[in-house]
């Protein structure tokens, strides 16, 4: 039997467990080893000023698992490149260990501290990267005013042409004691003026408002820049913060703009009985407002032109005007309305001063000739029996056709009273008027009436309708 080959799979085996065995007690010896790191680093008082003592502290502590043995630590400031040493007990695992240094300065700095520790690296660790801190602090005079700005606008902060900008910043004393006098200015940079204010001396927290009120008559882009404490006669905390800046447009001034909000017919449909009412309403759309104008009305069956007077619009102002119209025969019609005829005004668009609509009137007039009495007035409205009375009828062919020969009407007041009207020929949709004069000498309820062609002289297309009466009560 060959024993060497049973062996060697044993060997490999005891070899491999031990080899396990070393890497476990390397990583136990690891992880059992000390830990120093700083838990905090800080400046007391966090502002400093030239009347303070300032402490430098650093709590350093052992997160390791192992007790660290005595050590050393250090600080070292930057604007004197002066390092202190502290020798450090040892740490057990947890404890802290609190070092100071106390500084005094004699002028304002800016300071850097560095903290090392453990440095000789006479402590084994499981982390050497975390020995190291640092932390940075300002010296300012001792207690001291600081001027800044808290608040800088334009208004608008979108200006137009004719506008007049008010510039207005807030200067603040932010510090901890009055400033004293000093003074502030304002430069703009599209003609480069510059505007100074004399401000009294302000108290912590106190501030004062300065202006400046600009007028363009031309578009600009303006940088304003603000200067607070243009001399240095206040020592400040900061004078970091003594200058800011804001940016606005000045655009071309808003322009009017006319156009036409509605135009309509009524009725939609309109025919030869109907007064045709065109309505046109206008509007100004703009935010800015304009003067009188004048706007036509054009139709085209007959190339009448009616002139309206507009008066001035507020922005968003609209306004109405109509004309009427009574058509004797069917007609297709064309509305044609311009505003703002002889461009008085300069508008934002010029190409909506325009509207047009269109509508057809149908004949409704009967046919051949249709005397009727339109109407029957009389003044005064309530008359006494003293009064003289004013009595007028109107009479209308409402047909198609001329009557051509004129013919006689009558007008009756009361059973006994009665008038003879003459009547001439009368065109198409033509009205005849005719006046008297009476006095009715008895209180009571009078009927009068009107009869176109009492005579019946003409032959018409509706014989029925030649009549009309009205009543006119009278009074003591």
């Amino acid at each position: 039997m060959n024993t060497s080959k049973m062996l060697k799979p044993i060997f490999a085996i005891i070899l491999l467990w031990t080899m396990c065995c070393f890497i476990s007690c390397i990583d136990d010896v690891v992880n059992q080893l000390p830990d120093l790191c700083a838990q905090a680093l800080y400046v007391d008082p966090a502002h400093t000023t030239l009347q303070d003592t300032v402490i430098l502290a650093a709590i350093i502590k052992n997160y390791g698992s192992m007790p660290s043995g005595p050590f050393s630590a250090s600080f070292t400031t930057s604007n004197d490149d002066s390092t202190f040493y502290f020798s450090i007990p040892s740490l057990d695992s947890g404890q802290t260990y609190t070092i100071k240094k106390y500084k005094y300065y004699e002028d304002t700095t800016f300071v850097n501290v560095y903290l090392h520790i453990d440095v000789k690296d006479s402590v084994h660790e499981s982390d050497e990267s975390n020995n190291g801190d640092t932390i940075s602090y300002q010296v300012y005079y001792g207690s001291i005013p600081d001027l800044g700005r808290q608040a800088l606008s334009a208004n608008p902060g979108s200006p137009t042409i004719n506008d007049t900008v008010i510039l207005t910043a807030l200067v603040k004393n932010f510090g901890t004691v009055s400033s004293g006098p000093f003074t502030a200015s304002f430069t703009t940079s599209n003609d480069d003026s510059t505007f100074y204010y004399s401000i009294p001396s302000l108290d912590t927290g106190q501030y004062y408002t300065i202006k400046k009120y600009k007028y363009y008559q031309d578009t600009a882009s303006v940088n304003v820049y603000l200067n607070i404490d243009v001399y240095d006669s206040v020592a400040e905390a900061s004078e970091s913060n003594n200058k800011d800046t804001i940016n606005y447009i000045v655009s071309p001034a808003p322009l009017p703009d006319l156009t036409t909000y509605s135009l309509k017919v009524n009725p939609a449909a309109p025919t030869t009985k109907d007064t045709v009412i065109i309505n046109a309403q206008l509007v100004n759309l703009s935010s800015a407002s304009c003067g009188p104008s004048i706007a036509t009305m054009k139709t085209s069956n007959d190339d009448s032109i009616f002139t309206f007077a507009i008066p001035s619009l507020t922005p968003g102002k609209v306004h109405f005007f109509q004309k009427k119209k009574v058509y004797a025969d069917s007609a297709t019609v064309n509305v044609y309305v311009t505003l703002d005829v002889y461009d008085s005004i300069t508008e934002s668009n010029e190409n909506n001063n325009r509207d047009t609509i269109s509508y057809s009137v149908s004949n409704n007039n009967p046919p051949g000739i249709d005397l009727v009495v339109d109407t029957i007035n009389y003044t005064p409205a309530n008359p006494t029996t003293t009064d003289s009375i004013d009595l007028t009828c109107t009479i209308q062919n409402i047909g198609t056709k001329s009557s051509q020969v004129p013919c006689k009407g009558k007008m009756q007041v009361g059973p006994f009273t009665y008038i003879v009207i003459d009547i001439p020929a009368l065109a198409s949709q033509q009205k005849h008027s005719h006046k008297e004069k009476i006095l009715i000498d008895e209180v009571g309820t009078w009927s009068v009436s009107v009869k176109a062609d009492d005579e019946s002289h003409i032959s018409e297309t509706n014989e029925n309708n030649n009549t009309k009466a009205i009543n006119i009560t009278v009074t003591q």
